[in-house]
């Protein structure tokens, strides 16, 4: 019986690839982010972080709803600490809803660098 080089090349080839694609595949499965669970359901307990509707939010969709968020909310944020969410809270009890990411970055002590990076994780829709 003679041995087929081209074939067994083929082969090994083949087995290589399927490995390197199980491999790519589990890799791709560990980097997706988790689950968006929405409010109310078996997966999202209401006693998620305590009674807080935003934090429970935060835990359930991934974004906090800024104009419901207390400051103990915000500093669940990286990249928003105890002034930055004292400075938020006390704006929008003067001026009202925050409408969008352009009103965060009034605030003094958030600039476009921080407002970019913790805008992902933030809701700007006004409850009602």
């Amino acid at each position: 019986m003679q041995v087929d080089p081209i074939k067994n090349a083929v082969i090994i080839g083949l087995i290589a690839t399927a490995l390197a694609a199980a491999i790519f595949l589990e890799l791709c499965r560990e980097m997706r982010p988790p689950k968006v669970l929405p409010l109310g359901t078996k997966d999202c307990p209401e006693a998620v972080f305590g009674t807080s509707v935003a934090a429970r939010a935060l835990f359930c969709t991934g974004r906090l709803p800024v104009n419901l968020a207390t400051e103990q909310d915000l500093v669940l944020i990286e990249g928003i600490g105890d002034a930055r969410a004292s400075a938020i809270v006390n704006h929008r009890e003067k001026v009202g809803p925050l409408g969008s990411v352009s009103d965060l970055e009034r605030l003094r002590g958030l600039g476009p660098a921080t407002v970019a990076r913790i805008e992902p994780f933030l809701d700007f829709s006004v409850p009602p």
